[in-house]
């Protein structure tokens, strides 16, 4: 996930692959931090977009805010769809060993 990136303060690998690793890494912490905050669920928590204009231009300093629950319960459902995923293969695997092994 991309706010995990922006956390470790890794958010070069955001970059599309077409710049080339050019870009101005500062001017893609801020853009990345202001995503991380237009995005979350309550109105109120989200920048304006005098706020959002400062912290591009790094005349207000922001911080990566906590994930929208939102997300958390998107991510939450990716990661149980995946445990079934597995689980489901885990099973076939043992079905097909317990009949005599593979075709």
């Amino acid at each position: 996930m991309g706010r995990a990136k922006v956390i470790e303060g890794d958010e070069k690998c955001l970059l599309d692959s077409r710049l080339g690793g050019e870009a101005d890494l500062e001017e893609v912490r801020r853009a990345s931090r202001v995503a991380c905050w237009c995005i979350q669920d309550a109105e109120m928590d989200r920048p304006i977009m005098g706020q959002v204009v400062q912290i591009l231009e790094g005349v207000l300093e922001v911080d990566v805010p906590r994930i929208p629950r939102s997300l958390q319960h998107l991510m939450e459902d990716q990661i149980s769809h995946m445990y079934d995923d597995v689980s489901s293969v885990a099973e076939q695997g043992a079905s097909e060993s317990s009949q005599g092994g593979y075709k």
